[in-house]
């Protein structure tokens, strides 16, 4: 007696990735009444109408679809039009939607309930999963079994085509820059290159010290060599007694010699400096 009342209803799933981060998945398709439109006429749809999304209860918020479905297969339904129920649960990529027939003469006889959860499988990549159920309300024997397996049969060939077209959409619309990355995928990817400006830096820098540092032992032998030079000249011009004899101060030529050191030694902190400098604005940058 009991088992007459049992209801039996027809499940579907359907499931599909993407290419593109979670959250600019949902906000390009769930987000977009526009979107919703352009797929439901995709699938065949006419007079459709999305509302924006409102606050229904804390927490939740919710949209209604109007649309006529065009039927011209065996199943002989005709144009059925349709209200759907969305509700969107907050701090969660999850809706669940309702679809019944808004037709005056057909009444409440039959429903169709469907869960969809978005969620992330990297950091760029997400898939959605879409599970349901299809219900005829009205009993009737011999017939209600069928009329569910052509209304499952139905809402996963319409929730394919959903995902199809979404596929198509993300392609064309995902943003073109690179994802957010957390400081480990800078550090990972992006921290060799800045590696490698920063060492070819430091390189040049030690290069353009080791030429200053040959020019000073270059310009330290050229005034060791004129220091001799002139020693040796002033000695000449005393022994051959010259009225006046040329007066050399090896200890002023020292000084001259250590101003020009000091001078070179100057420039090359000032060369250390600006590579510094240059290396920590490079470092910020990349922050």
């Amino acid at each position: 007696k009991n088992n007459r009342w049992l209801k039996m209803v027809q499940t579907f799933s359907v499931s599909v990735e993407f290419d593109v981060a979670v959250e600019e998945c949902f906000q390009l398709t769930f987000g977009s009444a526009a979107f919703e439109e352009s797929c439901h006429m995709n699938r065949g749809n006419i007079r459709v109408t999305v509302t924006d999304w409102l606050a229904s209860q804390p927490g939740e918020e919710q949209r209604v679809c109007f649309y006529t479905m065009v039927d011209s297969g065996k199943a002989g339904l005709g144009e059925v039009t349709c209200m759907e129920t969305q509700k969107f649960f907050k701090g969660e990529y999850k809706l669940v939607s309702t679809i019944v027939p808004d037709n005056p003469g057909l009444g409440n006889v039959f429903g169709i309930d469907s869960t969809w959860t978005l969620k992330a499988t990297t950091p760029s990549s997400c898939v959605l999963s879409i599970s349901g159920t299809a219900e005829c309300k009205k009993t009737v024997w011999g017939v209600t079994g069928m009329v569910e397996n052509t209304l499952a049969t139905k809402a996963k060939e319409q929730y394919q085509k959903w995902c199809d077209f979404a596929l198509d959409y993300i392609s064309k619309n995902k943003k073109a820059t690179q994802p957010l990355r957390t400081i480990q995928h800078v550090i990972n990817d992006g921290g060799t290159r800045l590696k490698r400006r920063i060492q070819t830096n430091i390189s040049r820098v030690v290069s353009g010290t080791e030429n200053i540092l040959e020019l000073m032992q270059q310009s330290q032998s050229q005034n060791q060599n004129t220091i001799f030079e002139k020693e040796k000249i002033g000695h000449e011009m005393i022994d051959i007694g010259d009225p006046m004899p040329f007066q050399y101060n090896p200890k002023t030529e020292q000084r001259i010699s250590d101003r020009s050191g000091k001078k070179l030694f100057s420039i090359i902190c000032v060369c250390l400096c600006l590579v510094l400098l240059f290396t920590y604005a490079l470092l910020r940058n990349n922050e």
